[in-house]
């Protein structure tokens, strides 16, 4: 084995936050030439269904890995996946992304079959841990990750024929999961992020959630989620996105943002949960006043609140676990402002200039691409070279 590549195998968010933004630029660049008909879409997978299921199950499943696999060991107090245990989940989810490369070129068994072990492996590397160290406040992140194993299978299903037509629903399902997901995982690092960025600057603060208001907003929004996939577009639905929306921003008020703005690093994880209000509020609305059209609140779901959370995640972790100090570079800076402006586009563009859609799609996916670019520019060098300080990891 290489130097390089044991350093990147010491641990999990090196390859796996690389693969993500790697993929990034790549799934967006491949999804705008098919929309605009530069090339030709695949035959066997409905095209928006094969653009969604990459973003959510290739670019968001690996930097839920990289964020996981370098969470799990702290929270239950275990040996991270390392060296060639890691290299072979890396090198499933490589194989389950050429698999649905070639929809057209292989079964759909074949193709099924190589892309949905990429979860059970990932549940297990992570999942096993969080179970056996008995904090129940870990459970709901193993139980998501068995959703997003069942949503997978039910999508491959569906397209090979089997298990009805209802893949819409299965990737509602999968983008839901990996929303509930961001909002869990924003509840537990944004709050302490700004605390420790403030004690860093000499402001000995508490900056944590209300556990009732939390609770409640967390419960908000797996009844909207609910709803949608069982009565899309019903009275009930909207209000309990709405509701959601509302208790999604008291739950974020305390957790002084205002105080944040002068770190990048730490502005951009609240930003990422605002995107979560932004969609809730939008989903509700689209039934009520008709204002907005239907995919604006997917895209402030998707682009915004995932997209976001992932660059702002792996950016943070990125530094803190390479023992570098915890200041976004200017490159990133610009990195946060062209996915915030590339989701704005997409997400406002269609309501705004509605005679225009196709090209805010392509702007909008563009600024948004390049974000990871530049991520990409500035973190491969931290994420493939030791750490500065000699520790491990």
């Amino acid at each position: 084995m290489t130097r390089t590549a044991s350093v990147v195998l010491a641990y999990g968010f090196r390859p796996f936050f690389l693969l993500a933004s790697l993929y990034a630029p790549i799934i967006i660049g491949a999804w705008l030439c098919l929309y605009t008909g530069l090339s030709s879409p695949p035959q066997r997978w409905p095209l928006f269904y094969w653009h969604g299921h990459e973003m959510i199950f290739g670019f968001a499943g690996a930097a839920i890995a990289g964020f996981l696999l370098t969470a799990v060991p702290s929270w239950t107090e275990t040996r991270p996946v390392r060296g060639l245990p890691l290299a072979g989940l890396a090198a499933v989810w490589l194989a389950g992304r050429a698999a649905l490369w070639s929809v057209d070129l292989l079964p759909a068994a074949a193709v099924g079959a190589v892309d949905v072990l990429f979860f059970p492996l990932l549940i297990f590397a992570v999942g096993l841990p969080i179970v056996r160290a008995r904090k129940l406040r870990n459970y709901p992140v193993a139980v998501l990750l068995v959703l997003l194993f069942g949503a997978n299978l039910a999508m491959h299903l569906q397209t090979a024929g089997i298990g009805g037509t209802a893949i819409r629903v299965s990737l509602r399902l999968a983008v839901y999961t990996v929303v509930a997901m961001v909002a869990v995982i924003s509840g537990r690092i944004t709050p302490l992020f700004t605390q420790n960025a403030l004690r860093r600057r000499g402001r000995d603060v508490l900056v944590s959630s209300n556990a009732a208001v939390d609770r409640l907003a967390m419960l908000a929004m797996l009844v909207a989620m609910a709803f949608d996939l069982t009565s899309e577009g019903s009275r009930a639905s909207a209000v309990a996105w709405l509701l959601a929306a509302a208790l999604m921003l008291v739950r974020q008020w305390p957790w002084r943002f205002r105080d944040t703005l002068s770190d990048p690093l730490v502005w951009i994880l609240h930003l990422s949960h605002l995107w979560l209000v932004v969609g809730f509020a939008a989903k509700g609305l689209v039934p009520v006043v008709g204002v907005f059209p239907g995919m604006t609140a997917f895209h402030a779901l998707t682009a915004g609140a995932i997209g976001t959370a992932v660059l702002g995640v792996t950016s943070r972790v990125a530094l803190g676990h390479t023992g570098r100090e915890l200041r976004a570079a200017p490159i990133i800076v610009l990195a946060y402002a062209s996915v915030l402006a590339g989701t704005a586009v997409r997400v406002f563009g269609p309501v705004l200039a509605p005679l225009a859609y196709k090209q805010t799609v392509v702007v909008g996916g563009s600024l948004w691409a390049l974000a990871f670019v530049l991520f990409l520019v500035h973190y491969t060098p931290i994420l493939t070279r030791p750490r500065p300080d000699g520790q491990p990891g």
